[in-house]
């Protein structure tokens, strides 16, 4: 083709840049990580990426509007779309190559230093009769141009490694590439550079933390998609902000109950970056409900603070190591107990017995209780974490326990054949030294609904008021009666029956159930 004829087609093809302008949504590609610009003698600048200033990504549309990537591992394969304002869009997708036996599309070999060799074909849109593929524009508009654009010498049928694209260490694209007499050399000499597919870390902060508090997640990302294109696997809220550097980051708080390995994946277009990050999580639990010695909060923030319980303490951890050691510290005396971390059911901690709980925690139980004016300190460290946590436990003051036995059971007919009787005793359980009596009443029972009791139930005490004599309390018997002819004529479950005592200022509860069985008497005939 003639030089003339040559700039004759140049500036035929202006006129249908219009169409692709108009069309450059079209080729939207968000997963772009090429960025710069290229140059062509013959055609001038060609574009990489839609940035304001491609030395800088963060200039560049957040969406992604159109642009270049390559897969930043094997098979390295490149796609998107490149912008030129003279020839239109070309092409980086596999659009097929210019003679029979050839390898179609273009790709990226990777090396082991972070380099690449760029090898293959692009192809300028401006060849087809309308978008990015199908039939060509007829021979009298083209010439015996094909649009097809070599990345480097092999590729194009000159010696290997005579020229060609490159990505060198620093990430920079240098070298050349070829596009027949239309296009001519294309050379990249403004900084068109490789920036990679997303990358992203994760950090907690603290690492380790108590039952019940919190950690930090932070993730920090670079070449994402925008604000909200990280996640983190359960855990919602994570929004990620640009900083003036480019790099995004962005923060959630987290109270896992178990030690969890938390999981933030990141997308730029296609592309995903994920990154891992463990929150250990070391328990420590004590009794918080006086009077009830139940199972009891968590010691928060290390556990610093007082507790007071009017049961005995109760401890869970699963710390860190091989072997744990608990010391108990009250008044002047001082216990040190050394156990496997990952108890087995037959280590013993003072005395009582340590066990897995369904949690996968080590669970133990002091068999001493607090005593009135006396703090009990625990310390549960490992051999990996000398520092341990440190809990401080107290009484809460002289109190009791009521109890009922047995908790449920069935009616069973009086000794003189009036009325169906259940019988329960009631007795206290002193906490710290409590002596005062106790008032019993029954404080609530079913009198609405399917398992209403009737109206002349009775409940008797045998004596409604417990007292402390020499060194225990004496028990109570209640008798719950219904009369025969009021007895249901169905099976029902009076639930739940509450047993009240009030000793001095304290109140407590004791739940029970009675159970109205009915049994059916055999049925003779009469022949």
């Amino acid at each position: 083709m003639k030089l003339s004829k040559l700039k004759l087609f140049i500036v035929s093809l202006l006129i249908v840049v219009g169409v692709f302008v108009a069309g450059a949504k079209l080729f939207a590609d968000g997963g772009s990580n090429m960025y710069g610009f290229l140059w062509s003698s013959n055609i001038g600048w060609i574009q990489m990426n839609d940035c304001g200033n491609p030395a800088d990504v963060t200039t560049c549309n957040p969406t992604g509007s159109f642009g270049v990537s390559i897969l930043p591992a094997a098979p390295g394969t490149m796609s998107g779309y490149a912008w030129s304002s003279n020839i239109g869009w070309i092409t980086f997708n596999n659009v097929g190559c210019p003679t029979s036996g050839c390898t179609p599309g273009a790709a990226a070999t990777w090396n082991a230093d972070g380099s690449a060799t760029i090898h293959g074909w692009a192809r300028a849109c401006s060849v087809y009769a309308t978008g990015c593929s199908g039939s060509l524009k007829n021979n009298a508009y083209l010439g015996t141009w094909d649009g097809y654009i070599a990345l480097d010498s092999t590729t194009a049928g000159d010696p290997a490694d005579k020229w060609g694209f490159v990505i060198n260490t620093n990430k920079t694209m240098t070298g050349y590439a070829w596009g027949s007499q239309v296009i001519g050399w294309i050379k990249s000499i403004n900084a068109a550079i490789y920036i990679g597919g997303p990358t992203v870390t994760l950090t907690p902060n603290p690492g380790t933390i108590t039952s019940g508090d919190s950690s930090k997640l932070t993730a920090t990302a670079a070449n994402i998609d925008g604000a909200n294109s990280c996640s983190i696997a359960g855990v919602a809220g994570l929004v990620m902000t640009q900083g003036t550097n480019g790099t995004w980051t962005g923060n959630v708080s987290v109270s896992p109950t178990t030690t969890t390995t938390y999981t933030v994946t990141c997308t730029k277009g296609s592309q995903t970056a994920k990154a891992q990050a463990t929150v250990n999580v070391d328990y420590i639990a004590t009794p918080t409900n006086p009077g009830n010695g139940g199972n009891g909060g968590n010691g928060g923030n290390g556990g610093n603070g007082g507790y007071c319980t009017n049961g005995a303490p109760q401890f869970a951890w699963n710390l860190e190591g091989t072997q744990c050691t608990i010391t108990r510290t009250s008044g002047t005396a001082t216990a040190t107990q050394s156990v496997p971390c990952n108890s087995a059911d037959t280590a013993t901690v003072f005395g009582a017995t340590v066990s897995t709980g369904t949690d996968g925690r080590a669970y133990y139980t002091d068999t001493v209780l607090p005593v009135v004016g006396i703090s009990s300190k625990y310390t549960i460290s490992s051999d990996t974490n000398t520092t341990g946590y440190t809990v401080t436990v107290g009484s809460c003051g002289q109190d009791f326990i009521l109890k009922a036995t047995p908790s449920s059971q069935s009616f069973s007919k009086s000794a003189d054949g009036k009325s169906m009787t259940a019988v329960y005793t009631v007795s206290v359980v002193p906490v710290s030294g409590f002596t005062l009596p106790v008032d019993l009443t029954i404080a609530s029972y079913p009198q609405t609904g399917k398992n209403a009791m009737p109206a002349t139930t009775s409940f008797t005490f045998d004596t409604s008021e417990l007292t402390y004599s020499g060194s225990a309390f004496g028990t109570a018997q209640l008798t719950i009666s219904i009369p025969i002819k009021d007895f249901p004529g169905a099976t029902v479950n009076y639930s739940p029956i509450i047993i009240q005592g009030v000793g001095g200022s304290y109140t407590r509860q004791a739940q029970i159930s009675a159970n109205a069985k009915v049994s059916v008497p055999p049925v003779y005939n009469e022949f």
